[in-house]
């Protein structure tokens, strides 16, 4: 037994200086192809490889994806496994083909695509999503060294399907349905973008009660709850209500005041009004604020912002303070604005602070923490390329600074020019716990 156990420990040495010595062989071939690559590539070897999408490495010179594609498939790939964590270190060049050769070379031997991930994310380390895809290569690489460690699991949830299934969800999911829920439980689902559509979805029984909706003119995209099962409804030239309970419409007196506005923000305060501000009118960027009461379903002018904006956010604070964060300008080729102002429900006026947010953002999400801060995260950043910002921080108003806080796992936002985004950007409390949605 002595003999066999002394046997097999050797074999065992044997076989972790091998793979050693193979890690250490992959290490000096990557290294010196990566040194020949950034001098010359190889030329095409297909036709395919000489078309398609197109970028400039930090000289100015153009490549084409599928070039570079090539290069990785033929002179790093056949390396094999034990490359992954050289090449994982070129995914941070300052040249952009090596960067992409290196995300290239690594979906080949792992065999792992990211989901959502774009071109940008493999050649742009100050793309939103490059730093998610580099965390992706390295936990594959962790796992199958076995090293890898859950990350922390304080936030558990759980997620199944229903029972039933809406028979038109495809044209439902068209129509940018909005969920609004009731206050027996249950879950009122409006649609309207082209006709109008109603739903009753009730978690108790997981069972869907469609309605005739007595309104034949489409509303639009945008519903807010109101108090006793109602949801405002704005479409740019109406404005409405509807009782869920009653299946019935009301259309409001009096002139719309948001009229033909897009891009406003909007909160709904403690004593039930709802609060909108700024906006778009025929891509002229608006300053005017509004209150809307539910009692007697009318809005009233509330004042004004000191700079126009659309797509911000607003967040209400405390004694009738209202947090104005953020926002695109009118010309889409400037940054979007990091001023932040705070209105005045009492006095009717808006002040400028200060201080200025980290970045500017446009369509992110901001929330209002037990602490009084804000935090402010994701959105759209039109410096780079209108990516999906990951950052987020924390503004306190009380000083009037911001702090940077840990970023995202991705860049998310609530939506550019009233489109959907693919991944949506909420601040939500959970178990006590800050977190990001």
């Amino acid at each position: 037994m002595k003999h066999n156990a002394r046997a097999l420990n050797t074999v065992a040495f044997a076989l972790f200086i091998c793979v050693r010595l193979y890690a250490g062989d992959a290490k000096s071939a990557v290294d010196a192809k990566m040194a020949e690559l950034k001098v010359q590539l190889p030329p095409p070897t297909t036709i395919s490889e000489m078309n398609g999408a197109s970028f400039k490495d930090k000289d100015g010179k153009f490549f084409t994806a599928t070039h570079l594609s090539g290069v990785a498939r033929r002179e790093l790939v056949p390396i094999g496994v034990n490359a992954i964590p050289v090449l994982l270190k070129y995914m941070d060049d300052d040249d952009p083909k090596i960067c992409f050769i290196a995300a290239e070379a690594l979906e080949s031997i792992t065999n792992l695509y990211p989901h959502g991930m774009t071109m940008n994310d493999m050649y742009d380390v100050k793309a939103s999503g490059h730093a998610r895809l580099v965390a992706a290569f390295q936990e594959w690489w962790a796992r199958a060294c076995g090293t890898y460690t859950q990350p922390d699991s304080r936030f558990e949830y759980s997620c199944r399907r229903a029972k039933v299934a809406m028979p038109t969800a495809a044209q439902w999911y068209e129509q940018r349905h909005i969920p609004i829920r009731l206050s027996d439980g249950k879950v009122g689902i409006l649609s309207g973008a082209n006709e109008i559509k109603v739903a009753i979805f009730d978690p108790a029984t997981e069972s869907i009660e469609y309605r005739e909706s007595p309104l034949k003119k489409a509303w639009g995209s945008h519903a807010i709850p109101l108090p006793q099962d109602r949801a405002l409804l704005l479409n740019g030239e109406l404005c409405e209500t509807y009782d869920f309970r009653a299946n019935a419409y009301h259309q409001i007196g009096g002139e719309y005041a948001l009229g033909k506005n897009s891009g406003w923000a909007s909160t709904i305060l403690p004593d039930g009004r709802i609060f909108f501000c700024g906006g778009s009118v025929e891509r002229q960027n608006a300053k005017g604020c509004w209150l809307f009461d539910p009692k007697n379903d009318s809005f009233s002018k509330a004042g004004e912002l000191i700079v126009a904006r659309s797509r911000h956010q607003v967040t209400w604070l405390a004694s009738s303070k209202i947090l104005v964060t953020g926002g695109k300008t009118e010309d889409l080729r400037q940054p979007c604005i990091d001023s932040v102002e705070v209105f005045d429900l009492a006095t009717g006026i808006s002040s400028l602070m200060d201080t200025r947010m980290i970045v500017g953002r446009s369509a992110h999400a901001a929330l209002r923490l037990r602490d009084g801060k804000v935090l402010i995260a994701g959105g759209f950043d039109v410096t780079q390329r209108h990516s999906e910002l990951d950052t987020a921080e924390v503004f306190d108003p009380v000083v009037g600074r911001s702090v940077k806080v840990g970023s995202m796992a991705l860049g998310r936002s609530t939506g550019l020019h009233g489109a959907a985004s693919k991944r949506s950007c909420r601040c939500f409390w959970r178990s006590r716990k800050r977190a990001f949605d």
